[in-house]
């Protein structure tokens, strides 16, 4: 409360302090925290108590210093001198008020395939910039756009964080990364389920030779050796016969089968024989980013950039961000670097198979090469066996 009345620091000599003292508490005035060094009296008093001691001071001759002048009307009274400082925290203040309804960058995460390009470029399109007002935003639009402009996001969120637009996504599962099913393995051995009026059937896609064959439902078309496309595997019409032998009815049923089965399968991969890296050129620099854009202090051919730090978060959000030069070198490959590569990728096509339950009987392969890129070309032996 004191800082929020006018109050003075007084300075009191001459030689009737001590009676000016008395008549000041006499007219109720209080004085507060009273120092005595022997010369000099020391004192605090409301303003409204100051004006009332001149007739004492004149009574009893005593000299009155003021040393001071505190609370809020005497600081008031010093920022009305100020009128530029007044009118600038005001701005200030206005501009922190308004700087809360703005957007001020938008943020995109959980991008694998899709690029933060593209998903920008959407956002732009929905009337969605920086330097808007945060109120005019239609987040539910906005997901919408995001999740049917590109099939491969299955999930997407907007929402906002302070001045930022965060947008977060989530896209569909590579189909490596999903279990094998018996289904996928029937695919890629080449069988493939045809329905039929209440029944189903098991039917060759490719040539291929049947190792054996356990039916669990349905009829026999091939038992064993070789079948080629369309050859019926497995009917789902089971026959009933009558005494003379002729079919009486059909049973419909799904066909189901454990079939194990041999068959070739071409390969083909090819590498050129050259390849292009980004090399660092060792010339750095800095700039900012404000609003979207980027600003380099220096000029650059291809670089990479990375935010260093934010600045001004809550009233105008600047990025300082850390730029490297590149260019990219062209190299070529040596023979037995071209081999390394090409049977190491064999391999891992071979591995994938493997996980799939699927055997390599024998690969028969060769590298032929020319002057732009080598390939590897040949024919694999391989041995599946599904049940379904």
């Amino acid at each position: 409360m004191k800082f929020v009345k006018a109050y003075v620091e007084l300075i009191l000599t001459g030689q009737n302090v001590e009676r000016f003292l008395n008549l000041c508490v006499f007219h109720d005035i209080v004085f507060k925290q009273i120092e005595d060094d022997g010369k000099t009296f020391r004192c605090v008093l409301s303003v409204e108590d100051f004006y009332k001691i001149k007739e004492i001071i004149r009574k009893t001759g005593v000299k009155v210093v003021i040393s001071g002048r505190y609370g809020l009307p005497f600081l008031f009274q010093k920022m009305v001198k100020r009128t530029g400082l007044i009118w600038g925290i005001g701005l200030l203040l206005c501009l922190m008020v308004f700087s809360q309804k703005i957007l001020w960058s938008i943020e995109v995460h959980g991008l694998e395939v899709v690029t933060n390009h593209q998903i920008l470029d959407v956002i732009e399109k929905q009337q969605v910039h920086v330097g808007m007002f945060l109120s005019e935003i239609d987040y539910v639009a906005l997901e919408e756009a995001v999740r049917g402009s590109f099939p491969g996001i299955v999930w997407c969120s907007v929402s906002q964080e302070e001045n930022r637009l965060q947008v977060f996504v989530k896209e569909k599962e590579p189909e490596h990364d999903k279990p094998t099913t018996e289904a996928d393995i029937r695919k890629l051995l080449g069988i493939s389920v045809v329905e039929g009026d209440g029944f189903t059937n098991l039917v060759a896609d490719r040539d291929f030779t049947i190792d054996s064959m356990v039916i669990r439902k349905g009829f026999p078309g091939v038992t064993s050796g070789e079948v080629k496309p369309g050859d019926v595997l497995v009917y789902g019409q089971i026959p009933v016969f009558a005494d003379d032998g002729t079919v009486k009815t059909y049973l419909m049923e799904t066909a189901s089968a454990q079939i194990t089965v041999t068959y070739q399968q071409e390969y083909d991969d090819k590498l050129d024989n050259t390849y292009v890296k980004k090399e660092y050129t060792g010339r750095e620099g800095y700039g900012f980013l404000f609003q979207g854009k980027e600003y380099s202090f220096r000029e650059f051919g291809q670089y990479d950039s990375e935010q260093v730090c934010r600045l001004f978060q809550q009233l105008c959000p600047i990025t300082i961000v850390r730029y490297k030069e590149y260019h990219y070198v062209e190299y070529r490959r040596s023979d037995a670097e071209m081999e390394n590569i090409l049977y190491g990728k064999l391999q891992d096509f071979l591995d994938g198979l493997a996980e799939k339950g699927i055997q390599i009987i024998a690969k028969d392969v060769t590298i032929k090469r020319n002057v732009d890129y080598s390939r590897l070309h040949g024919t694999l032996t391989l041995e599946g066996k599904f049940d379904e």
